[in-house]
């Protein structure tokens, strides 16, 4: 008899969620034997007969996409680890983390692309705490941005997506961050990048614009500008039902990456599946997350991190009957026994428990050290990083001159700075707010480039921009030091 694994793959969708109930053959075969939603107030109504595993939005998440020193055939977990500590700012008994191998590699490459993700502990906690029912305690989680990799590697299957020496975009919109996925001339080539930008923000394009330089820097080998609409075949778009279209949006999409986006082809993937067609969306995330469980026939990823692992183990009626023989010996056999060999034995027994109780108290005196020490560190980078934010004010005009040399028609009307404390690590971060006048959007953009090139910033920010009566378009900068 065929071994099958059952298992629920959830998608939480604003304020319902998307279900689907999976069976997954031994020989790869996956199957969606039945499709549902939920409000998700009515969710503690759920009662599950199978795992369940839920995908969460991205943003819960810090990626890093990396490359490995694994050649084939090689486990590459301690690849991974070290990758881990340079890149992922937490330590790993805090977080729910795992990895994948974005190609499968071959014969004589020493080099392997991977992904890396990691999330808080006590984020996710907080998160499915909040759902009640099955969901409150799922068998594993993964984030929107792999289950959304899946869908794009399935269409693989029926469309010609990769071309040579061009890439494709597939953009996940939603309000408050968007998945952006390059899709280059095979696996390794392909990157996975989560932005804070919602749909229809305008800053989303410029951010998009720069990652796209940065790719094309990478792998294809020139130097100096690119011509950015030369090098995409396509841009393909999938947001929620809830969020409205803005075609002055894609019209800009159009006129600064050369190509309007086009819905993502959801439909030509699950058509063979039995979901519901007038609510496709809804499941198409979680029709991702189920497909990791066929990793072997579909070649995609399997980013599951598990949450908990419940075990149920019943001891056998014989068991029983032959520990109760073994235990009646074991009590006879003790009358053959005389006190003066079990005194030696007790008396060793009492030396170990006083050791494992000296060893305890030196571990929990440890513990506390390094906590202490960690503390310290913490305040000396703090302090460091204070007195070097205070010598910044007049460079940051020297740099704001300096990229706004060459651009005549671009006014600075006013500038403010704060100094703000960063609720996560409680340092203090230089923020700049200007307010930048110009003819067009290219002068500004350009100033946005070499603010960007400059290095001096940790974040260059367009928060909004509008045009005026006098054709002047005005915009608001933000600049994180």
């Amino acid at each position: 008899m065929a071994y099958t694994f059952r298992f629920y793959a959830v998608q939480v969708c604003c304020a319902e969620l998307g279900i689907l109930e999976c069976r997954l053959d031994n020989d790869g075969s996956l199957e969606v034997t039945k499709s549902f939603s939920l409000p998700l107030e009515d969710a503690y109504l759920w009662k599950p007969q199978y795992p369940v595993y839920v995908v969460l939005p991205s943003n819960m998440f810090f990626m890093k996409q990396v490359r490995l020193l694994c050649p084939e055939g090689v486990n590459c977990d301690f690849a991974v680890d070290f990758e881990y500590d340079k890149n992922i700012p937490f330590p790993k008994h805090s977080v729910y983390w795992s990895y994948d191998l974005l190609d499968t590699g071959t014969d004589g490459d020493v080099e392997r692309e991977a992904l890396i993700f990691a999330a808080r502990e006590e984020v996710v906690d907080r998160w499915i705490a909040k759902m009640d029912g099955a969901l409150s305690s799922p068998s594993g989680i993964t984030p929107y941005s792999i289950a959304f990799y899946n869908l794009i590697r399935l269409l693989e299957f029926s469309t010609p997506i990769r071309q040579k020496e061009k890439v494709s975009i597939a953009l996940l919109c939603t309000h408050g961050f968007t998945d952006l996925i390059i899709i280059g001339e095979d696996s390794s080539r392909d990157w996975i990048r989560t932005l804070p930008r919602g749909y229809g923000n305008v800053s989303l394009i410029w951010d998009i614009k720069e990652l796209l330089e940065s790719y094309f820097a990478k792998f294809s080998g020139r130097i100096g500008d690119v011509v950015l609409s030369q090098d995409i075949d396509a841009i393909y778009l999938f947001v929620n039902d809830d969020i409205k279209p803005e075609e002055e949006w894609d019209a800009l999409f159009e006129k600064e990456l050369g190509l309007r986006p086009t819905p993502f082809p959801v439909e030509s993937i699950l058509r063979q599946q039995s979901i519901e067609t007038r609510s496709i969306e809804k499941f198409a995330l979680a029709f991702g997350l189920a497909v990791m469980f066929s990793k072997d026939k579909f070649n995609t990823l399997n980013g599951i991190i598990p949450i908990e692992s419940k075990i149920e183990y019943r001891i056998p009626i014989f068991y029983n009957v032959l520990q109760s023989i073994l235990l009646f010996s074991l009590i006879s056999g003790a009358g053959y026994l005389s006190i003066k060999d079990i005194i030696p034995v007790k008396n060793l027994i009492g030396y170990v428990n006083t050791q494992l109780t000296d060893y305890k108290n030196i571990k929990r005196k440890v513990i506390r050290l390094k906590k202490k020490r960690d503390e310290l560190v913490n305040e000396l980078s703090l302090f460091n990083k204070t007195m070097s934010l205070q010598y910044f004010y007049p460079e940051f005009f020297t740099i704001l001159s300096s990229c706004m040399e060459s651009l005549d028609s671009v006014v600075v009307s006013s500038v403010s700075a704060k100094l703000l404390e960063d609720g996560q690590d409680k340092a203090e971060q230089l923020v700049f707010s200007l307010q930048i006048v110009s003819d067009n959007y290219d002068n500004l953009n350009d100033l946005l480039i070499n603010l960007r090139k400059s290095g001096r910033f940790s974040k260059v920010s367009a928060v909004n921009s509008r045009y005026d009566s006098d054709n002047k378009v005005t915009m608001l900068l933000v600049l994180e030091k």
